[in-house]
């Protein structure tokens, strides 16, 4: 395929939410040869989402000009929230290659709560979401194979770049000389000095009052310029909650064995994650 003729991605970025996708966006857009989609979230290959709109909208989401192109979603590894995106994915770009940015799993599970905290979808204390962890969404998302198994059904292994948050975090450069090298990107591209910042903080992250739940649903320019100006209006500090040991033992047990197969997967200890069944570090 070639993406520059075609104005389709060569590369798309399937996930994981609250995992550095959007560093990685902010990084890969620094290179010369790279071009993301204008829209860090198409969501096209979502059915109930963007798919009706159709190929050539999707086509315009991507700068033409730029010898390889990409797009960034989070949203794609939502299953089963999301349902066929690797199918609808393939059907129209079967040679893409994929990158998936995973993270400690407890970790991205806490930052998803506290990105649906702030957002105004949840008002219960994290212990009480995390409750029953049958067919748990924070959960399925921490399961980072799982996800990945229904695109390994449409796509090849070698198609397919884990990199974790970590590794972005402790060698950016390293980390994306592997995506280069993944997408076919020239590896000796310069990265400026502020490669390796974190972007997309949670230090801001607000727990919605009522005028402020009412602004987001209803006024929602309003209610992000107060957010700023004066968040004490729309809401307090959210904080980090803390996750008991209980809790900490409970998720990571329901995450074992995922976690040793994304490992063996990966080929990379992905430092800084507790072990799985069987090994692990």
């Amino acid at each position: 395929m070639s993406p520059k003729k075609d104005r389709l991605p060569h590369f798309v970025v399937i996930g994981a939410m609250k995992s550095g996708t959007t560093s990685l966006q902010r990084y890969l857009s620094e290179h010369p040869q790279i071009g993301v989609a204008r829209m860090k979230e198409t969501n096209f290959f979502i059915e109930e989402d963007n798919w009706s709109r159709g190929l050539s909208w999707y086509r315009r989401q991507f700068d033409a000009a730029a010898p390889i192109l990409g797009e960034v979603n989070p949203n794609y590894a939502k299953y089963p929230m999301h349902r066929g995106v690797p199918g609808r994915m393939h059907e129209v770009l079967p040679d893409a290659r994929l990158i998936y940015v995973v993270r400690e799993p407890v970790s991205r599970i806490v930052s998803h709560y506290m990105h649906n905290v702030d957002a105004g979808r949840v008002t219960e204390p994290l212990d009480a979401v995390l409750e029953d962890l049958s067919d748990n969404h924070y959960l399925l998302c921490s399961r980072y194979f799982f996800q990945l198994e229904r695109f390994l059904e449409c796509y090849s292994p070698e198609q397919v770049l884990v990199l974790s948050l970590e590794e972005l975090h402790r060698d950016p450069r390293t980390a994306l000389t592997r995506v280069c090298r993944h997408i076919g990107a020239d590896e000796s591209h310069p990265w400026s000095p502020r490669t390796g910042l974190s972007h997309g903080s949670s230090a801001d992250k607000l727990v919605p009052n009522a005028l402020g739940r009412a602004l987001n649903r209803t006024v929602r320019p309003l209610y992000r310029s107060l957010r700023r100006a004066a968040p004490a209006l729309v809401g307090r500090p959210l904080g980090k909650p803390r996750v008991s040991d209980e809790l900490r033992r409970r998720l990571e047990a329901a995450l074992a064995d995922d976690m040793e197969r994304i490992r063996e997967f990966a080929g990379e200890p992905l430092t800084g994650w507790p072990p799985g069944s069987g090994g692990g570090q």
